[in-house]
């Protein structure tokens, strides 16, 4: 629960920062996305239905404590209601959050990379299960499967002492995307690579 508390303090106090070019390196993937506030990225294209599934690729680095990157998926143009899944750089670790605005808490991951310059992560989320189904791998894992998934949302609950919330909560609530957007939300973080990809794991 003190890891949940101080990852918020991070992000309120990161979430101030201008989004530019030269700080993010946004500005070679500006022609695909719409601005949104002063830190938000709307992908140009749409996810088509909203029980759809879809994967996404991202390359990016996180260079300061504190930095962060949060991929919403299945969400409206304003980038909420959606699943958001936040990368965040803090204490020489990357903690990995599957949150939907729909709910108080989040689903923790964490671990201890080879450096913050170039990570890079494949996305699932299947929007057609009920509730959402969320996994993440780091890229390089093959295959991309439930059990070589670094982060699995079926595979709830993680124990709260990490932040976590339990499964029933998710799955009572039902937690869904509302809408057929993504985009992400850039503080501190260095954007290099965003793209949709067919899922990676079906079942």
């Amino acid at each position: 629960m003190t890891k949940l508390l101080l990852l918020i303090t991070v992000l309120f106090i990161t979430g101030c920062n201008e989004l530019t070019g030269g700080s993010t390196g946004a500005s070679k993937l500006l022609n695909d996305f719409e601005l949104v506030g002063t830190n938000g990225l709307l992908h140009k294209e749409t996810l088509g239905s909203v029980g759809d599934d879809t994967g996404v690729d991202l390359v990016f680095s996180l260079p300061e404590d504190g930095s962060n990157l949060t991929l919403h998926v299945f969400c409206q143009k304003n980038l909420k209601q959606g699943i958001n899944i936040i990368f965040t750089r803090l204490s020489g670790k990357v903690l990995i959050y599957v949150t939907h605005d729909d709910l108080g808490g989040s689903v923790l991951k964490e671990f201890t990379p080879d450096g913050f310059s170039h990570l890079s992560f494949s996305v699932d989320v299947h929007n057609g299960e009920s509730p959402t189904h969320v996994l993440v791998w780091p890229s390089s894992v093959t295959p991309k499967d439930g059990v070589s998934a670094f982060m699995n949302s079926e595979k709830f609950p993680f124990p709260l002492d990490e932040g976590g919330f339990n499964f029933p909560e998710w799955e009572l609530n039902n937690i869904k995307g509302k809408n057929i957007y993504w985009g992400l939300t850039l503080s501190g973080a260095k954007l290099q690579a965003a793209n949709l990809t067919p899922v990676y794991f079906r079942h």
